[in-house]
C-alpha cells in the first residue's frame, strides 16, 4: 500500500512532466493539490519552486521570484537552497533588477560550490554571466558562461533540472557572442543546442533559443532565415508555455515584414501582440517587439516616440545586444524631431557602451554613426562606415551608408554620396529591404540621373520551408489535402502537419487567407519600377 509520503513523490514527478511538456493549467492543478495533500516542507519548497517555473513561463517575475525565495526559506539544506536562489536569480534578471541577480546569484554560487550542486554553480554562473553582458562587458560574459556550460557538461543527467540546465549555458553564451560580433559562432551555437536531445527533452527552452537565433540571423543579414525562427519562437512559446520568449519572435518578425514592404503581415504580427504588452518597467525581451512596432510606424512621431520607449526599457539591460542597432536609428529620428537633448543623452550612452566593450567594431559604429548624426560631422559618419564593414552586419551597414551619404549631399559633395549610396542600395536590395531601398534608391536617381530603380519582390511565404511551401502553394491553388498527398507523394498526416505549421509561421488560419498570400507570392515577376 502506497504511503502518503509515495504519493507526494508521484505527483512532484507528474507536475514536473506537466510543466516540461507546457501542460500549465494541469499543472496548477496538481501543484494545488501536492500543497493540500504534503504538508512536508521540503515537499512544499518543491511545489514553490514549480509554481515559480510556470509564473516565470508567462513572465510573472516579480510573483515567480517570490515562489523562489520562499522555497528558499523553507530549507536549510544547502544544496537544496542554492537551486532556489538561482532560480530566483534567473527571474531577477528577467526583471531588470541586475543588483538582486548579482546577490542572489553569488549566494547561490558560494551555497552550491559548498554543496556540491554543480547544477546551481553552473546556473549561477549563467546569471551572472547575463549580468556582465548587461553592465557592457561581453567579454566577461563569455568567460563566465564558459565555466558554466562546462559544469553543465559534467553535471548529473537526472533530476528535476536536468533537462533545463544542459542547454542553460547556451543564451548568454550566445547573447556575448553577438556583442563581440561572432556572429556566425553565436548562430553555430544556438543551432547545435536546438538539434541536441537536451532540448528536444526541454520544451521550455526551444522558443528562446530560437527567438535569439532570430535576432542573430536578423542582424547577421540572414532575413528569410530571421523570418523563419521568429515564427517558429511563436509557435514553440504556445506549444511549451514559455509565453515570455513571444516578444522576441514578434519583433524580428515585425521589423523584417515591415522593412520588406508587407505592411499586412506587419500588422497582423502586431495585433497579435497587441494584447499582451509587458510590465510598466519592462521584462527582457520587449524592446524587440517595441522596435518592431517602431518599424511599423506610418508617421515619423510615432516612429520616435516608440523608439524612445524600447530605449528606456533597455535601461535595465543597458548594454545587451539590442542598443547597437536601436541608438543610432533614434538618434537620427530625434535630430530628425529636434529633440537634441534627447539625441546627446543616447549618443553619450553609445559611447560609454563602446568605451566599455573594450574596441569591438560594432559598437564603436554604432558611437561613430550616434555622433556623427549629432554633430553633422562627415568624418564621424565616414568612420562609422569602416567600422561597420568588419563586423558582419549589413542592414547597419547600408544604413550607415545612407547617413554619410546625406552628409556628403548636405556639404555639396553628391559626387562622393553617389558612391555610399550604390553600395546601401546593393544592401538593401540583397536583403529586399524595400523600404530604405526606396530612400536610399530615390537619392541616388536624383544624383545620378537614374530612372529606374531595382524593385524588392515581398514574398510573403518566405518563413516556410521549402516542404511546406510546396503544400502551401498547391492547397492555396484549390488542391484538396488527398490531391496535394498524391502529387507530393506524402502521407496526408504530414500534408496537413506542414499546413498547421504554415498557418502558425504566416498567422493565418484558414484555405482563403493562404490563397491570397500564394497569389501574391507568384503573381509579381517584374525586375524594376520607374521612378
Amino acid at each position: 500500500m502506497a504511503t502518503p509520503g509515495d504519493q507526494a513523490r508521484r505527483t512532484l514527478d507528474l507536475l514536473r512532466n506537466q510543466i516540461e511538456t507546457g501542460r500549465l493549467d494541469a499543472a496548477a492543478g496538481t501543484a494545488a493539490r501536492l500543497l493540500f495533500i504534503a504538508p512536508d516542507p521540503l515537499v512544499r519548497a518543491e511545489v514553490e519552486s514549480a509554481l515559480g517555473v510556470m509564473l516565470q513561463r508567462v513572465g510573472r517575475v516579480v510573483e515567480s521570484r517570490d515562489h523562489f525565495l520562499f522555497a528558499a526559506s523553507l530549507t536549510d539544506n544547502p544544496g537544496l537552497r542554492a537551486s532556489y536562489l538561482a532560480q530566483a536569480s534567473e527571474v531577477q534578471f528577467l526583471g531588470g533588477d541586475l543588483t538582486a541577480t548579482r546577490t542572489t546569484a553569488n549566494q547561490a554560487l558560494e551555497l552550491g560550490e559548498r554543496s556540491g550542486n554543480a547544477a546551481a554553480v553552473c546556473e549561477s554562473l549563467a546569471n551572472l554571466a547575463l549580468v556582465a553582458q548587461s553592465e557592457g562587458y561581453p567579454g566577461l560574459a563569455v568567460d563566465l558562461a564558459r565555466r558554466s556550460s562546462r559544469l553543465g557538461s559534467i553535471a548529473p543527467h537526472s533530476g528535476p533540472r536536468s533537462g533545463w540546465l544542459r542547454p542553460l549555458p547556451v543564451l548568454p553564451l550566445a547573447a556575448a557572442m553577438v556583442d563581440l560580433d561572432l556572429l556566425a559562432d553565436a548562430d553555430r551555437l544556438l543551432s547545435e543546442a536546438l538539434a541536441s536531445p537536451a532540448v528536444a527533452e526541454t520544451a521550455a527552452h526551444r522558443p528562446w533559443l530560437l527567438g535569439l537565433r532570430g535576432i542573430v540571423r536578423l542582424l547577421a543579414g540572414d532575413w528569410d532565415r530571421a523570418l523563419m525562427d521568429a515564427h517558429s519562437n511563436l509557435a514553440e512559446a504556445d506549444r511549451s508555455g514559455s509565453l515570455a520568449a513571444r516578444p522576441w519572435g514578434w519583433g524580428v518578425a515585425a521589423i523584417v515584414e515591415s522593412l520588406r514592404g508587407n505592411a499586412s503581415g506587419a500588422t497582423t504580427l502586431l495585433d497579435a501582440a497587441g494584447a499582451n504588452r509587458l510590465g510598466a518597467f519592462g521584462r527582457y525581451g520587449e524592446e524587440w517587439l517595441l522596435v518592431g512596432r517602431a518599424t511599423a510606424a506610418q508617421q515619423l512621431p510615432a516612429y520616435r516616440q516608440t523608439l524612445t520607449e524600447a530605449w528606456y526599457r533597455t535601461r535595465s539591460h543597458r548594454w545587451m545586444v539590442i542598443w547597437r542597432p536601436l541608438a543610432p536609428a533614434l538618434v537620427r529620428a530625434a535630430v530628425a524631431g529636434g529633440d537634441l537633448e534627447l539625441a546627446r543623452e543616447v549618443s553619450l550612452e553609445a559611447a560609454e557602451g563602446a568605451r566599455r566593450a573594450g574596441g569591438v567594431a560594432s559598437a564603436d559604429a554604432s558611437a561613430l554613426q550616434c555622433a556623427g548624426l549629432l554633430s553633422g560631422d562627415i568624418d564621424t559618419l565616414l568612420s562609422a562606415v569602416e567600422r561597420y564593414r568588419s563586423c558582419g552586419r549589413p542592414f547597419a551597414l547600408g544604413q550607415a551608408c545612407l547617413d554619410a551619404a546625406r552628409g556628403w549631399i548636405a556639404r555639396g559633395r553628391p559626387a562622393d554620396a553617389v558612391v555610399l549610396l550604390r553600395e546601401a542600395t546593393d544592401i538593401f536590395h540583397g536583403l529586399r529591404a524595400r523600404e530604405p531601398l526606396i530612400a536610399a534608391g530615390l537619392l541616388l536617381a536624383r544624383h545620378t540621373g537614374a530612372t529606374t530603380l531595382p524593385v524588392v519582390r515581398v514574398d510573403p511565404l518566405a518563413p516556410l520551408t521549402r516542404a511546406e511551401r510546396a503544400v502551401a502553394i498547391r492547397a492555396g491553388q484549390g488542391l484538396t489535402n488527398p490531391q496535394i498527398a498524391a502529387e507530393l507523394f506524402l502521407s496526408a498526416r504530414t500534408v496537413q502537419a506542414h499546413l498547421s505549421s504554415t498557418y502558425a509561421k504566416l498567422t493565418i488560419s484558414s484555405r482563403v487567407q493562404l490563397a491570397g498570400l500564394v497569389a501574391a507570392g507568384v503573381a509579381d515577376t517584374r525586375n524594376e519600377t520607374r521612378i
